[in-house]
């Protein structure tokens, strides 16, 4: 999947072969359609989408093979959902159904694809565990299809039902399971996945389901379920007449229902309110603020979760923080963290549009995924680069319509918490970059904040605290995170007082971080 190998007029081109082929076909009676990506950055490239939907009988996405040996760890062939393992956010079939509904495509053009087949791998040391992302390489072929890295669904249900394959299945049924024996691994779609797909079809008002292949399926039945059960699963659930299980996804007036996201444990909570009795924006000094993130990849949660700009409710919040926008790399500017949603979808007009209800709005820029790696210590410490990031951070707040900033790097010289990455000039040079922007901000009226560490370490390596109490208009301290899985033990995630049985006495809002 190189998008660097063909010309771009293959878009144009290939779009023009199927309406002239379209215009051979339909007079004749002959039906046309075509099997395409589910990956968005070919359809992006690829595919003239309203043009494929006018002149073909059916698009059949290929939904499968988002993961395979060629990726050399262990992943899943065919995810329905997005799992938070995966490391793209729009490798599962929810994601590239609705993306191609969103360029154009009409629901009922839309076939899904479903895998009658597993990615199979040969796990380097399975000592070291047997998971999702193990490091791996092809599976071992089977003894009838013959293909390294791949196995048929009967071979797969006979290793199971013969020789001792353990199957470990997702229990919130995001993707369908995977199968292993020592080093050899195996993800595949089981009758209950398929049955999930082929309602997801009813649910979306599909065109339908398409299978690859028929001679993939069990189809003598060799593990007890009668010959074809998968292509059986599929056939019954879709025969159904309409019923109460289904339950039609509606699609927001802007844009489809997808119900994926991409999200780091912090991430997931990050939506959080704090406190500040000294302000220097309009608001009265005697009252509180009330600081809410709103998350732009919220919206891409399975059906209840999903969070779109309209779900703010204005009466919350003072201050809604828009997160997150990201630090380019490469020239050291801001950019949209998905201009998908960002831009497109128009969540950044969204959420700017509840300062007609009296909120304020700000740009938050950085958060954990964000922080890694040494991008943003190279801004700050760099005179010129911190002018060019300035200098196009204004011209982006005025763009869209934010009234400031909100500075989420984690963390000055404690990238990520680890205080032996970073320099220690990254102390000194944060707060010269917030002194700067406070001198181009406080002319403009524009609001600067800064989201920083409860932690007493990070703090004293990173934060030269009173510059940022001169020059922000208030400090906002992430109280929570002191304990998660990273502890590889339980542990309270926001305590507010010290506990007796903490291992780090210095972990709690009140007590210490505050003090």
């Amino acid at each position: 999947m190189n998008c660097n190998k063909g010309p771009d007029s293959d878009k144009e081109s290939f779009a023009v072969l199927l309406r002239e082929l379209s215009a051979e076909f339909k007079p004749k009676g002959l039906l046309l359609s075509a099997a395409v990506s589910p990956s968005k950055k070919v359809i992006d490239k690829g595919y003239d989408v309203p043009s494929l939907a006018k002149n073909l009988d059916w698009i059949a996405v290929m939904a499968y093979d988002y993961h395979g040996q060629w990726d050399k760890r262990t992943g899943h062939v065919a995810p329905l959902y997005y799992h938070p393992d995966d490391e793209f956010y729009y490798f599962n079939a929810n994601y590239s159904i609705n993306y191609w509904i969103s360029k154009g495509a009409p629901p009922r053009s839309i076939v899904m694809g479903m895998p009658l087949y597993g990615q199979s791998f040969t796990i380097n040391d399975p000592s070291s565990g047997t998971d999702l992302n193990s490091p791996a390489s092809a599976g071992n072929a089977g003894e009838f299809t013959r293909a390294a890295g791949f196995l048929s669904y009967y071979e797969i249900c006979d290793r199971i039902l013969n020789r001792g394959w353990t199957v470990v299945q997702d229990p919130e049924g995001r993707m369908g399971p995977y199968a292993y024996k020592g080093s050899q691994w195996v993800s595949f779609d089981d009758s209950e996945m398929i049955r999930r797909k082929a309602q997801f079809v009813r649910d979306m008002g599909l065109g339908g389901g398409m299978i690859w292949a028929l001679d993939l399926d069990d189809f003598r039945g060799r593990c007890d379920n009668g010959p074809h059960p998968l292509m059986h699963t599929i056939q019954r659930v879709l025969a159904e007449p309409p019923k109460e299980h289904d339950k039609p996804l509606q699609s927001s007036s802007v844009s489809p229902s997808m119900t994926t996201l991409i999200v780091e444990p912090t991430q997931a909570i990050r939506p959080t309110t704090t406190v500040d009795r000294v302000t220097q924006d309009n608001s009265k000094n005697d009252e509180f603020k009330v600081i809410c993130y709103f998350t732009n990849w919220a919206w891409y949660r399975q059906e209840g979760g999903k969070f779109v700009p309209e779900d703010i409710d204005p009466d919350l919040c003072t201050h809604v923080l828009y997160g997150f926008s990201v630090l380019d790399g490469s020239s050291l500017t801001m950019k949209s963290h998905d201009p998908w949603a960002d831009i497109d979808n128009k969540f950044y007009d969204r959420v700017a549009a509840f300062k007609a209800k009296g909120l304020k709005v700000l740009m938050a820029l950085g958060g954990w995924n964000d922080s890694a790696g040494d991008k943003y210590s190279r801004l700050v410490n760099s005179p010129s680069a911190r002018r060019r990031f300035i200098t196009q951070l204004l011209l982006f707040i005025e763009k869209y319509d934010f009234e400031g900033l909100d500075l989420d790097w984690e963390y000055p010289v404690c990238w990520q918490v680890d205080c032996n990455k970073g320099p220690e000039s990254d102390k000194q040079s944060f707060a010269e970059l917030i002194k700067e922007l406070s001198d181009e901000f406080k002319p403009r009226g524009l609001l600067l904040s800064a989201a920083v560490s409860p932690s007493k370490r990070v703090i004293d390596a990173g934060y030269d605290v009173p510059t940022l109490s001169k020059y922000l208009d208030w400090i906002s301290i992430m109280t929570y995170d002191f304990h998660g899985q990273w502890d590889k033990k339980t542990g309270h995630v926001a305590p507010l007082y010290s506990l007796p049985n903490d291992w780090e006495p210095t972990f709690n809002a009140v007590n210490f971080t505050l003090i």
